[in-house]
């Protein structure tokens, strides 16, 4: 039995074949974590803090933003933090259900982080 790669696996196959492609796929900085950053994470990491975070994001992140964004004059009634655009809301969702920043009349404002 043969197993099909996926779409994504494809396309990597076919990069792999071009003379220094551009990858815009997932967001890998090609540079290494500035160390202050490195000893933050790991800080954390020591006091437990090792697990998946809310899907909406970390509430005292959340309230912090909301702070920073209402003193901006920023208005929205809810908004998710997500570390890149995976984990927000697809744009096949309902209209309803998500704003990609924001308007005049949106409801959710998305930050991404």
């Amino acid at each position: 039995m043969k197993i099909k790669p996926s779409g994504v696996r494809r396309i990597f196959d076919l990069a792999r074949q071009m003379k220094d492609p551009i990858n815009l796929s997932i967001g890998e900085p090609d540079f290494d974590i500035p160390e202050p950053l490195k000893d933050e994470g790991i800080k954390w990491i020591k006091k437990g803090f090792n697990k998946y975070t809310p899907t909406q994001g970390i509430p005292e992140l959340r309230e912090r933003i909301a702070d920073h964004l209402k003193k901006k004059g920023v208005h929205f009634e809810e908004f998710m933090v997500t570390a890149g655009v995976t984990g927000g809301p697809s744009p096949r969702q309902p209209r309803s259900h998500q704003s990609w920043g924001r308007s005049d009349h949106s409801r959710s404002f998305l930050c991404n982080v």
